[in-house]
């Protein structure tokens, strides 16, 4: 059985008839989360105008699904006779559109999904995710309006509730922000959970906008290295367990750690790799984008996979890095050394991550690579195409 409950915790592309068939047979009702739709229309005014509250509200509550192609009756699911005749690509579009346009700032964790009917018929859900970077307006036809969600239905927030929204994603960001700050500090003194070898660092931080209320330690230890691996490593020590939850590490052969990732209890992940005993040389090699790139992609899987869901925040940081010198290869013997960082610690503001496609992390990537760069006197990372995709070299 899948009680309402249980929906929004399926993979939105795993959803299939069973699921909402079952939403009817458990007397599921609409809710904080939940919202049933016998048509989809996007025809006239009131149309787009209630599409567009829908998706604000559940954006500015805590996320949830609108499944299209259900009847209800008194808020309780009582059938699933589907949509006919729809071009869904075509009305994603004008949907995507309308919240471009419409809803401000825009809302970015909207996903589709059509979930075939034996009767030939098509149901579609649509999945808003809860938003961080809100409170969202809807601004179509002059209507100026801030919505959220209760346990009934949707409605418009009070000047009370928006002055509670706007602070909550503030706090949320500035929670993040000093956990990061602690660690950085904690980084660059050496006084970790395990020896460093040398001093300088880059360090990346993903880290959960909403924290989960509990994850189990042990679901990491099935894991294994393989999904948490230390930073430019596919082998490593560990899981192994410790006050923060759980650290996979690679050591020297005096037991010091050139490169660890740890997971912390509030599901957020550090990942570390030093520059080295020496600091002599003074140079970030721009390589360094080859092994953070892989690492971020195993470790957004990870947290999914344990429950930590995002939308994440991602931080990078060079550490002790003042005087570093950015290395660009122009020729197999020449090189060139860019400007020094004047800064003691490099720390590029955190980006948003709401969806955990490639190409999504990707974008992020970029948000962060760039200004390193740009410390260093240049315009850019080279490792991206001018359409900001990654560039395989």
């Amino acid at each position: 059985m899948v009680g309402r409950m249980s929906l929004q915790r399926i993979p939105l592309t795993s959803l299939t008839e069973a699921h909402l068939q079952a939403l009817v047979s458990d007397g599921a009702r609409e809710s904080r989360d939940l919202e049933f739709k016998r048509e989809w229309r996007l025809a006239d005014d009131p149309d787009k105008r209630e599409f567009l509250f829908d998706v604000s509200s559940f954006a500015n509550a805590g996320g949830g699904d609108v499944v299209y192609g259900i009847d209800e009756e008194a808020g309780a699911a009582s059938s699933v006779p589907g949509l006919a005749g729809l071009d869904f690509d075509g009305e994603q579009r004008r949907a995507d559109a309308l919240v471009m346009n419409w809803i401000e700032p825009r809302p970015r964790g909207l996903a589709y999904q059509t979930v075939p009917l034996a009767s030939g018929r098509t149901a579609l859900v649509v999945r808003i995710s809860r938003s961080w970077s809100g409170p969202h307006r809807v601004t179509y036809g002059g209507a100026n309006r801030f919505y959220s969600r209760n346990s009934a239905n949707k409605y418009q927030l009070d000047v009370n509730e928006l002055r509670q929204a706007f602070g909550a994603a503030s706090s949320a960001r500035d929670r993040l922000r000093d956990f990061r700050l602690e660690r950085i500090d904690r980084i660059g003194r050496g006084e970790v959970e395990t020896p460093l070898q040398g001093r300088n660092a880059v360090v990346i931080h993903l880290m959960p906008l909403a924290p989960p209320s509990s994850y189990d330690p042990k679901a990491l230890l099935r894991l294994g290295a393989e999904t948490f691996p230390p930073m430019g490593e596919l082998h490593s020590v560990g899981p192994q367990i410790n006050f923060e939850s759980c650290m996979f590490k690679s050591t020297s052969n005096t037991g010091e750690s050139y490169t660890y990732s740890q997971v912390f209890r509030n599901g957020a992940v550090e990942a570390v790799r030093m520059g080295g005993r020496s600091d002599e040389t003074q140079m970030i090699y721009p390589r360094y984008e080859h092994d953070v790139r892989p690492a971020l992609h195993r470790y957004a899987t990870g947290l999914s996979l344990i429950g930590v869901l995002a939308p994440w925040l991602l931080a990078l940081s060079h550490v002790n890095v003042r005087g570093f010198q950015m290395w660009e290869a122009q020729s197999v013997d020449a090189f060139r050394r860019s400007v020094p960082i004047a800064r003691e610690h490099l720390l590029v503001p955190e980006v948003l991550i709401e969806q955990t496609d490639l190409g999504s992390l990707d974008q992020a990537l970029k948000q962060v690579f760039d200004p390193v760069w740009n410390a260093c006197g240049r315009l850019g990372s080279p490792h991206f195409a001018a359409d900001g995709s990654w560039k395989e070299q």
